[in-house]
């Protein structure tokens, strides 16, 4: 699942994922409110989640993901290189960050 408020982002990524084998972009979301909804009903094994999202964070949104479902993997994207971000988004859950 790709969750990021840029939607040609998203499209990029979506590219880009559709060519790796065994790897299919279940759902998309633009924000953490949207993200969480989609989770009621999607249990992905993956998401790139970005952490400045509008609505809900990308922060608040991984720490109410990893309540919700327990067994999924979450890697944080941004484009600010912020130790405190980064501290943050590890704490809620995610088990990466990289950099766009």
């Amino acid at each position: 699942m790709i969750v990021d408020n840029n939607d040609e982002y998203r499209s990029a990524i979506k590219v880009l994922l559709a060519d790796i084998d065994h790897v299919e972009v279940i759902g998309e979301a633009s924000d953490g409110e949207s993200f969480l909804e989609q989770l009621q009903v999607l249990c992905p094994d993956v998401v790139l989640i970005d952490i400045e999202l509008p609505v809900i964070n990308g922060i608040t949104a991984t720490r109410k993901a990893m309540d919700m479902c327990r067994m999924i993997k979450i890697i944080a994207v941004s484009g600010q290189d912020n130790n405190e971000y980064l501290r943050q988004i590890i704490e809620a859950g995610a088990q990466n960050y990289i950099l766009k």
